[in-house]
């Protein structure tokens, strides 16, 4: 964060008490009941408000201080998808924040289009967007097919091994001539005051230069660089450089940490980084959905633990996070609140408090949740089968949309008999005039689509009637869009 002094706010307790964690799995964090304060510091996208959600924890905010790229700001200028760092305390049961931080990745023009990748480029950073993408509301259709050329954009997102933005937040921006990039140095030239972001190259000469130890940026610094567009020569003329500093946010030994991001640094299962913080499992560390020897360079993880003397956060709990191979666009039929559970196209989908709700409906609400959701209402469903093979849906996303025309579903291909087939358990018919496709490589033959193993991940598109989807679109996936 740079000129932010270290807060000195963490209570140190002589021994940390670990709270469930839950995150990419949908469920419920903050279960146990510890009986002293504790500090703890999140990291990870934001779920939904009232007051924000954070990897299954919920945390009040109405004494949090806010900063928005080292600036002043409010809660409601952060929005869904946005990665925070969050520090905080828990006491009997109760999570507070005490300070939010959000460090925006990008403020630029987009300067090229790769639909087929899922990419885009802004400023030399190279942008992938997924299922796990928010788009903001003035962006029509909510995906990458919104973008064109030359659109003002803000990003927000996760970083892989290479530093590469993964966004779990796209919105357009006021075209003011002001734009960011944050991320590390590299190609340094202290004389001619010169280094790159990635692919962009930085002019430093006339910058303020603000937060770094030495008074001057490093190789391998996380900096954030505000300035106006590029020269012609693709030159950015920096007016500021500012350190970006997370080790000031790293809480006491004993404090607990939770992390929602990609492993980026891996050298054992005992010495890893996890979006860039350091975090060593044991043989008393908790897995979920994998083991230490699946860990790896950019796997998504859910880490908590607490901080040991070295600062290294060690896990008591680790989770990998299942792909989104799920989408249910349809209307909702039923809804368990008790159970945080919803049925739509005749598939039972399990909500909790690391679910990422969004409304883009005219209602447009901030705080929407499971609790706002009516029948009858569309909604974009995002998630995974869990367990495998049972049919049902853990949502990892869910988004109210309006009305559509069609009716969607992907998952994984059940028993398939030309001209039917299964989605999860969902059963799917075919004719004449439905369209199959292998996505990237164009139409194929209905033989092709029906000789797929089963578990590929296929979707489909048509109407439904309550029990099966007449399919007018059948295609193979090979993208996590």
């Amino acid at each position: 964060m740079g000129s932010r002094p270290y807060p000195g706010r963490f209570v140190t307790v002589a021994a940390a008490i670990v709270v469930h964690m839950a995150g990419c799995d949908g469920g419920d964090g903050g279960g146990g009941q510890p009986q002293e304060a504790r500090s703890v510091v999140a990291s990870g996208p934001v779920a939904g408000f009232g007051s924000v959600y954070l990897n299954g924890v919920r945390y009040e905010t109405q004494d949090a201080e806010v900063q928005v790229d080292g600036a002043v700001a409010r809660m409601a200028d952060l929005q869904v998808g946005h990665v925070i760092t969050l520090e905080g305390r828990v006491s009997e049961g109760n999570s507070r924040a005490v300070f939010v931080r959000l460090d925006r990745d990008l403020i630029g023009p987009v300067r090229s289009i790769a639909s087929g990748a899922l990419q885009f480029v802004v400023l030399g950073q190279t942008v992938t967007v997924s299922s796990e993408t928010s788009f903001g509301a003035s962006i029509e259709p909510a995906s990458l097919l919104g973008l064109k050329i030359g659109d003002v954009v803000e990003v927000s997102g996760l970083r892989n091994s290479s530093d590469r933005i993964e966004a779990t937040r796209v919105d357009l921006h006021s075209a003011d001539g002001s734009y960011l990039v944050a991320g590390r140095v590299s190609a340094l030239d202290s004389a001619q005051r010169r280094f790159l972001i990635d692919a962009l190259a930085v002019d430093y000469s006339a910058a303020g230069i603000e937060g770094f130890p030495s008074g001057q940026p490093g190789n391998g610094d996380r900096v954030r660089v505000v300035g106006p567009a590029p020269g012609a020569g693709g030159m950015f003329a920096a007016t500021r450089v500012t350190s970006i500093d997370d080790a000031r946010l790293l809480p006491p030994t004993g404090g607990t940490m939770r992390l929602d991001g990609r492993v980026t640094r891996f050298a054992s299962a005992a010495d890893l980084d996890v979006a860039g913080w350091k975090v060593a499992t044991t043989a008393t560390t908790e897995f979920a959905n994998g083991a230490a020897t699946d860990l790896a360079l950019d796997r998504r993880v859910e880490v908590e633990g607490s901080v040991d003397p070295a600062g290294v956060l060690a896990a008591s709990r680790l989770r990998f996070c299942p792909p989104n191979g799920v989408r249910i666009v349809s209307e909702v039929k039923s809804i368990d609140l008790d159970n945080r559970r919803l049925t739509s196209m005749g598939v039972a989908a399990t909500t909790g408090a690391a679910t990422r709700f969004e409304d883009r409906t005219d209602a447009a609400l901030r705080t929407f949740r499971l609790a706002d959701l009516h029948t009858g209402d569309w909604i974009d469903l995002r998630g995974y089968e869990e367990p495998p093979g049972s049919g049902k849906t853990q949502a990892t996303r869910l988004v109210r949309i309006d009305a559509q025309s069609a009716h969607n579903l992907r998952g994984p291909l059940r028993q398939t008999d030309d001209p039917d087939f299964e989605i999860l358990e969902v059963a799917a018919t075919t004719d004449a005039a439905t369209l199959f496709l292998l996505e990237g490589a164009g139409q194929v033959a209905a033989a092709e689509f029906f000789g797929q193993p089963a578990g590929t991940v296929v979707e489909a598109s048509g109407a439904f009637d309550g029990t099966t989807l007449a399919a007018k679109l059948a295609v193979v996936k090979t993208r996590d869009d």
